[in-house]
């Protein structure tokens, strides 16, 4: 593996990890984006027959309920409901609320990795890995690639545009749609003259990109699962023309249904066993091993198109309308770089849809909201709209409601 300028072998991983294992005894926690990090703390784990927890070296262990220094911190919180198996917690849902700790045994997780591996991996070739590893997804694609032998070249999360030219040569490059549009800019497929697969996972990836990345040549995939869940599908965004929310067919091994409501369903060995909330530990929930991911979707012989979140949708005078729609639409606005969508309350309609708006020249509001009305159904044009500097964002690019300077509404910053 390649890091900061350093190549690293398996066996320096192993000693690394061992002596960890040495020096300490009980749960161990990892904070840190540093991939050598992130193995040697889970080989330290296994070596110990302990759990690991990975944090997002930006968030603070107090905001996780983590305390450190304590031999029995994390697995006291746990009271009367211990975790039953040993293995990694990756943090969860940290958009709009606390993060939660979501338990995945060693088995869980490297069955999500050979799922992977059967459909990213299976050709030899080196691989650039920017997604980052302390979440699972990310993790899983380094086990998995690792796994098939693949040397592995980890992409900083501050990467530049210039920075990738090193990476010719690579023939898989896994990343959030941010490291897609670093691709687009250096030349795509003309700058990766190896390069076989992309795999855009975690963040939404929107229609102009994908539109982008396939007229430029790229061979992209799109990703699609959770913590709770692993890896679901994996698609080829090229063999579609209605490419908004297609994530492609589910992964061998793994089955999927849909309930009346349009719920997608999952049945999977890389179901995760627990999550840890507010101190206690509670199994995932499931009915005959199908588990609801709370995602709506339309499914053909093609594969699955996520329609989005169940919470994601909008009663809006008795009308179902979905913000992901909405998003992708005022993202096609030539002046807009960024946008979140989310619903507010209203005393008439029930509730209305809400935008924060990220301008890439000046905007006034009454030029956004014409667009609105003319690609948009009426209930679905934002009754709100706020231009922000910037949208705060976790690691995995979701929206974070959390206070941000907003500009005036006539007119967005310079």
């Amino acid at each position: 593996m390649h890091e900061a300028g350093n190549w690293v072998t398996a066996d320096e991983l192993l000693v690394a990890g061992r002596a960890v294992a040495r020096e300490g005894a009980g749960p161990l926690v990892c904070r840190s984006a540093s991939v050598v990090d992130i193995l040697v703390a889970a080989i330290a784990a296994e070596r110990l027959g302990t759990g690991v927890t990975f944090v997002d070296p930006r968030l603070a262990l107090d905001t996780v309920g983590i305390e450190v220094g304590e031999q029995a911190a994390i697995t006291a919180e746990l009271g009367s409901e211990p975790v039953r198996e040993n293995g990694f917690h990756f943090l969860s849902s940290g958009s709009t609320a606390a993060p939660t700790r979501v338990v995945r045994p060693a088995a869980v997780t490297l069955a999500d990795s050979r799922q992977i591996a059967g459909a990213v991996y299976a050709e030899p070739g080196d691989v650039a890995l920017a997604t980052p590893c302390f979440h699972s997804y990310g993790f899983s694609h380094l086990a998995a690639a690792l796994g098939r032998g693949r040397r592995v070249r980890v992409v900083r999360p501050n990467a530049t545009a210039a920075g990738l030219s090193a990476l010719d040569g690579v023939e898989v490059f896994v990343g959030l749609p941010f490291h897609l549009d670093l691709v687009l800019a250096v030349g795509g497929r003309a700058a990766f003259t190896a390069l076989r697969t992309v795999v855009s996972s975690a963040g939404r990836l929107s229609v102009e990109t994908a539109d982008r990345a396939v007229a430029a040549g790229i061979p992209l995939r799109n990703a699609y699962g959770s913590t709770e869940t692993g890896t679901i599908a994996i698609g080829e965004v090229a063999a579609v023309r209605d490419r908004a929310g297609f994530v492609g067919p589910s992964l061998d091994g793994v089955e999927v249904r849909l309930d009346e409501s349009g719920l997608l369903r999952v049945r999977t060995g890389a179901l995760a066993a627990g999550i840890i909330r507010d101190g206690r530990y509670v199994e995932i929930e499931t009915e005959d091993g199908w588990h609801t991911t709370g995602d709506v979707a339309k499914a053909t012989e093609q594969g699955i198109w996520l329609l989005g979140r169940q919470a994601d949708f909008l009663k809006v005078s008795g009308i179902r309308v979905s913000c992901a729609r909405i998003r992708d639409m005022v993202l096609r606005h030539p002046a807009v770089s960024d946008v979140d969508v989310y619903g507010t309350s209203d005393r008439i309609r029930g509730e209305v849809a809400a935008c924060r708006v990220v301008a890439a020249r000046p905007l006034p509001v009454a030029d956004l909201r014409k667009w609105c009305h003319q690609h948009l159904n009426a209930e679905e044009v934002p009754r709100v709209i706020e231009f922000v500097d910037h949208i705060v964002r976790s690691a995995t690019g979701k929206a974070m409601r959390v206070p941000a300077a907003i500009r005036s509404e006539e007119c967005a910053p310079k």
